[in-house]
């Protein structure tokens, strides 16, 4: 309980200290994408370390309890520091329209795939042309060749928060 509480507290101070940021993309498409990834990858690996007997139920359940918010302030800051509202417009349009929801989930499938976990045929997801077509056209834009190349600052930002989320669920 009292790892949950801790968690919640990290997260709300996250919200309080950077809600001002955090308008600059409302909605937050692009960092809430990110997030989900990196919170779903949280929550797959905790998955395997419990399978594996290497954590404890507990600490399972408070990471399994993790939201996208928790991470999504601490990327959207990362991202209002180096784009215009402007610059990131077409990906908060992307990544906040019905494609790129079906592109998040199938971003987590393939992933999924390459480190060896059978997707359910029942929870498959498939991309058409058309859809492939877009996804292609945004990755040749000026935002998604910028946000592409910032990946590692991402990666950075978001790892020290997931750290800390780590150890607020560690016993």
């Amino acid at each position: 309980m009292r790892r949950c509480i801790v968690l919640l507290l990290i997260s709300l101070s996250s919200t309080l200290c950077c809600a001002e940021l955090a308008t600059q993309t409302l909605n937050m498409p692009t960092a809430r994408y990110f997030s989900y990834m990196a919170i779903q990858g949280l929550k797959d690996a905790a998955q395997n370390a419990k399978a594996g007997g290497k954590i404890s139920d507990a600490d399972y359940a408070c990471i399994s309890n993790v939201q996208i918010d928790a991470l999504a302030l601490t990327i959207n800051n990362v991202l209002a520091e180096h784009f215009s509202k402007d610059e990131i417009k077409p990906l908060d349009d992307f990544y906040g329209s019905d494609l790129g929801k079906k592109f998040a989930g199938y971003t987590i499938q393939q992933a999924r795939i390459r480190a060896g976990t059978p997707v359910p045929a029942t929870e498959s997801i498939e991309l058409t042309q058309d859809e492939i077509e877009i996804v292609n056209s945004l990755v040749k834009t000026a935002s998604a060749i910028k946000l592409q190349a910032m990946i590692e600052t991402i990666k950075l930002g978001a790892g020290q928060k997931l750290t800390e989320i780590r150890n607020a669920c560690s016993s």
